[in-house]
């Protein structure tokens, strides 16, 4: 079953060289990218705190960015003083998208982290149900609520293939790769399970903030909370149940270090 990526949409960044650009900007090793198929990445402050995380492919010669249509006009203006540096310009594009947990065949495929997207110029047909999926897979995205609020490693990039700790410096590079050198990652991603639909909110142990629901469908929801955070409530009364993440977290730097 494919489901249309509602309400997300397709940016191209495009002129004398998209690479160079986001290769410095985002945590993505744009320059070992494959034609046409694209990995999970994140756009930071200085601070390590991302403004989006999205999809990043190469086609035709240029860049291409699957986001939530809310996150469109942050990345833009965070790009904004560097594009005329690279003579690039970004475009919204019409291209439509279909997710599934096997390959679509499409123009550009992307890979996001065991769920894949499909994007091709011409209409999809595809099922409603895409964040749910999403939210079911443990794939978190950042939107209005969440803006400048998490480092990538908080999202799991670094077990998703969202961050390169080899290819130099980026923007909030120094912060994501003492994060990870450290492992000071005390709140993180985590599936929960909700006693009633909720809104996106902070969440609570009696009067004490232990983290934050950032995306919910339906009863289910993923949270930045603490790994041993128990049961909590929404600021309207309602429980948050923690679950298990479906994948393991890794550490490429810890892997690396393992090996040698």
């Amino acid at each position: 079953m494919a489901y249309t990526l509602s309400p997300w949409r397709l940016i191209k960044i495009h002129g004398r060289d998209p690479l160079a650009l986001l290769h410095g900007q985002t945590t993505v090793d744009v320059k070992g990218l494959g034609e046409g198929v694209g990995v999970p990445g994140a756009l930071c402050t200085p601070k390590g705190r991302m403004v989006a995380n999205f999809g990043l492919a190469l086609h035709d010669g240029a860049a291409w960015i699957s986001l939530p249509e809310d996150r469109i006009d942050p990345l833009h203006e965070a790009l904004a003083k560097f594009l005329p540096f690279f003579g690039c310009q970004l475009d919204v594009t019409d291209w439509k998208g279909l997710g599934d947990r096997q390959p679509i065949d499409a123009p550009i495929q992307m890979d996001i982290g065991g769920l894949y997207e499909g994007w091709a110029p011409e209409d999809q047909t595809g099922d409603a149900g895409w964040a749910a999926l999403r939210i079911e897979q443990a794939l978190g995205w950042v939107d209005q609520h969440s803006h400048e609020a998490f480092t990538p490693q908080q999202l799991h990039l670094q077990t998703l293939n969202g961050i390169s700790f080899t290819k130099g410096c980026y923007t909030g590079q120094e912060v994501i790769a003492r994060t990870e050198h450290l492992g000071a990652v005390k709140k993180y991603l985590i599936p929960v399970t909700l006693s009633a639909e909720t809104e996106i909110c902070d969440l609570f142990v009696e009067s004490r903030k232990v983290g934050r629901l950032i995306n919910v469908s339906g009863t289910q929801g993923l949270a930045v909370i603490a790994a041993d955070t128990g049961p909590c409530q929404t600021e309207s009364g309602a429980q948050a149940i923690p679950g298990a993440l479906p994948y393991p977290i890794i550490s490429p730097i810890k892997s690396r270090r393992n090996q040698s």
